[in-house]
């Protein structure tokens, strides 16, 4: 299954754990905010898609709230495009079946943590402009990190 991912602005977790494909938990305090959701089959291959339809915050909003919690079924094998703004992150992938991760992101602090993958390989290309992140692999494997980041810690 391929799912994207498209957040503006907000925290965002991603794990393990679904019972169904997607289980889902998002709190918001405005409106405009509500996460939209499509699902579709092509070639037998399924196609999630989750976005956020806007990330501009209304006037008078102070306190903008936008958390969305994501657990996907373990035994799925998922390809999975992140697309994000202005974010605080935790991605505990590696449980998760991932069959590949893109991560795009303005500015954020994030740890992705892919201790437990099951991938014997993968490769994950980050673009980010301002990243504070902190990445966890297994003990026994080989890394290889390229940055091409503006400014990243």
């Amino acid at each position: 299954m391929r799912a994207a991912i498209e957040l503006g602005v907000g925290q965002l977790a991603i794990g393990g754990g679904g019972h169904d494909l997607l289980d889902a938990d998002f709190t918001y305090n405005v409106p405009d905010w509500r996460p939209e959701l499509d699902y579709a089959v092509q070639d037998g291959r399924g196609r999630l898609t989750l976005w956020q339809p806007s990330s501009e915050r209304p006037r008078g909003v102070l306190e903008g709230r936008n958390r969305w919690d994501l657990r996907f079924a373990e035994q799925v094998p998922l390809d999975l495009g992140l697309k994000l703004g202005v974010i605080e992150g935790k991605l505990c992938l590696g449980k998760l079946a991932l069959a590949g991760l893109s991560l795009e992101v303005g500015t954020g602090n994030f740890t992705l943590d892919l201790t437990e993958t099951r991938a014997r390989s993968l490769h994950i290309p980050i673009r980010a402009g301002v990243l504070n992140l902190k990445l966890i692999v297994p003990r026994d494997s080989g890394v290889q990190v390229e940055v091409r980041s503006p400014v990243l810690t």
